[in-house]
């Protein structure tokens, strides 16, 4: 007969092996307490247990939350963003495959959390509002380099200084560089469905049937409980992100809020900036949309500021928001004229930030959030588009300033 100390013993010494032990990527014994998380219900409705948040970082979590760019770095970004049951796919915005940690946090652990607020978006990228509480049952995945290849190392959280502030999370280690992938492992490893429910990243013509079949399910699930299923780029917030890169641009190439030809005053970058604030502030408040900063002291910047560049320096020793710089775009402008630069900021922020461009697309964007459909999202699709690839046809440009930019040599 075994003893109940026996069998106490023989418990710690499970729980002591599984604190922290070392084993292989293929080994059962290492995902031992997963269980199967099916994506959807009997009623083919997305099952909110099925679903997995992943968000990629170089940020230690602080406090027992994950940052937002601006509590890590002063970005103007006051938001978390994440990926469900998938690792974040590499596109035009960035790659995050190198990044040091990953979270992976159950969707009804997170939202249980009373200290979190979820704004809504897309499968592919749903985001907070503010620092994101990390529950209990998270996981964080970390690269360390001393791991053996095909191996990962499974600890509890507490027990290493880093993430002491952290009960009930576990920390996986890999020595795997390529972060995404590690992730989407061990993802299915947990017992999740690995998918990406809304491929934005191949979209138009590569349009697929089963892709607007789960973004209609994701948009459901999101509606149902209060959030609101909108591209982060096109919300409020991601339109003061692109404000802020054009102002920036126009800080750092020395330029004026005018651009004047022959007497002329072709563009007013002031004025377009604080007619799109007024539209944005007023689309927020019509909406209940959370703003990640006070949008009327920005506008009040812009108004008394001299220059872009003393409105920059001003939002960041006011607002304590900088790092908002796009380098890609600011060293292709800086190789060309002045008045070729002047005609790509003045198509950058009439295609993503301007009022004209906003109208069109909130109205179908508005439209998919309160019945999606495929033809409504194959409307906001081709403004995408179209803006993107000719934007002189679009319809948000102005077309007889434009022909006056192009005259300029």
């Amino acid at each position: 007969m075994v003893s109940i100390r026996a069998i106490q013993n023989a418990g710690r010494a499970v729980t002591q092996c599984f604190r922290t032990r070392t084993v292989s990527a293929e080994s059962k014994n290492l995902f031992s307490f997963a269980k199967r998380h099916p994506l959807k219900t009997s009623g083919q409705e997305l099952n909110e247990d099925g679903m997995l948040l992943t968000h990629l970082g170089d940020f230690l979590p602080r406090d027992g939350y994950i940052d937002t760019a601006r509590s890590a770095i002063g970005a103007s970004r006051d938001s978390v963003h994440f990926a469900v049951n998938h690792a974040v796919t590499s596109h035009l915005g960035g790659s995050w495959v190198d990044k040091k940690f990953a979270y992976l946090i159950p969707m009804r652990a997170a939202r249980a959390s009373g200290e979190n607020t979820f704004v809504g978006g897309i499968a592919s990228d749903f985001y907070s509002h503010g620092r994101v509480k990390i529950p209990e049952g998270a996981i964080i995945v970390r690269r360390t380099e001393s791991i053996k290849p095909g191996k990962f190392r499974i600890s509890d959280a507490s027990k290493i200084d880093e993430f002491k502030d952290l009960h009930g999370v576990k920390v996986i280690e890999t020595s795997n560089p390529n972060m995404k992938a590690a992730v989407d492992t061990i993802l299915q490893k947990l017992g999740y469905n690995l998918q990406n429910m809304d491929d934005v990243f191949d979209m138009g013509e590569n349009f697929d049937c089963l892709i607007f079949k789960n973004m209609k399910l994701f948009s459901r699930f999101l509606t149902k409980n209060g959030m609101k299923p909108m591209f982060h780029t096109y919300t409020p917030n991601g339109k003061m992100d692109l404000l802020l890169m054009n102002l920036d641009l126009r800080a750092n190439l020395n330029k004026g809020w005018q651009f004047v030809k022959d007497g002329e005053v072709l563009v007013d970058t002031r004025k377009n900036m604080l007619d799109a604030l007024k539209y944005l502030d007023d689309y927020a408040k019509k909406y209940n949309y959370p703003l990640d900063f006070d949008i009327n002291k920005l506008a009040a910047i812009i108004q008394k500021a001299a220059t872009p560049k003393e409105a920059v320096n001003l939002i960041k020793s006011e607002m304590k928001i900088s790092s908002f710089v796009n380098k890609e775009a600011l060293d292709y402008c800086t190789e060309l004229s002045d008045a070729k630069a002047e005609r790509i900021l003045y198509t950058y922020f009439r295609c993503l930030v301007d009022s004209p461009g906003l109208r069109k697309f909130d109205i179908a964007a508005s439209r998919y959030a309160a019945a999606p459909s495929e033809r409504t999202y194959r409307v906001i699709n081709s403004l995408i588009n179209r803006c993107n690839t000719c934007p002189e046809k679009s319809g948000i440009i102005d077309a007889d300033t434009m022909a006056k930019l192009e005259s300029c040599t």
